[in-house]
């Protein structure tokens, strides 16, 4: 689970930067959608996580297990309206030195700079109705991810000019 814990302090490492809490619903979406997109691509997942359609959406029982031995904690808070928010915090905090494999960061990126600060809300109806696991999904059984479509090669266009048709053209 090395680069697991990798990704996980990837994203809170660019949380903090931007000045964003992430509680353990949003990193958990994070994680299923970086698995989702990262299937799409490559044809296999980028973490070990194990998604089940527990509840509403994608949910890894082990994830707040594996963010306990990384020094995270995982406490319920009440927030002004009334609803739980299970927040993730840390004593500690150190840049990680080690980098996350670059195909993974390639994607993941893009995953953090579309939702990391989007409406929590959005992006639960995102994970939702729009990701192909959850579309085919059964409570309590685990996701298929091989009913995600693969991205479909973009295939170069080669543009002939004919300088002197060109010329004729504009005639």
């Amino acid at each position: 689970m090395e680069d697991l814990r990798l990704i996980i302090n990837y994203i809170f490492e660019k949380a903090r930067d931007i000045g964003v809490d992430v509680g353990i619903t949003r990193l958990m979406k994070l994680l299923y959608l970086l698995d989702v997109e990262y299937y799409r691509e490559k044809g296999k997942r980028a973490t070990s996580l194990r998604w089940l359609f527990y509840r509403f959406g994608p949910f890894a029982f082990e994830l707040e297990k594996e963010l306990g031995s990384m020094g995270f904690s995982v406490g319920e808070e009440v927030l002004e309206n009334g609803r739980r928010f299970k927040g993730i915090s840390r004593e500690e905090w150190a840049r990680e030195v080690k980098v996350i494999p670059w195909g993974v960061e390639i994607v993941l990126k893009r995953i953090l700079n579309k939702w990391l600060d989007e409406d929590l809300n959005k992006l639960l109806d995102h994970v939702y109705f729009e990701t192909e696991p959850m579309l085919h999904a059964a409570r309590m059984e685990e996701l298929d991810f091989s009913t995600i479509k693969p991205l479909e090669e973009e295939i170069p266009v080669e543009v002939l000019v004919d300088a002197q048709k060109l010329r004729s053209i504009r005639r």
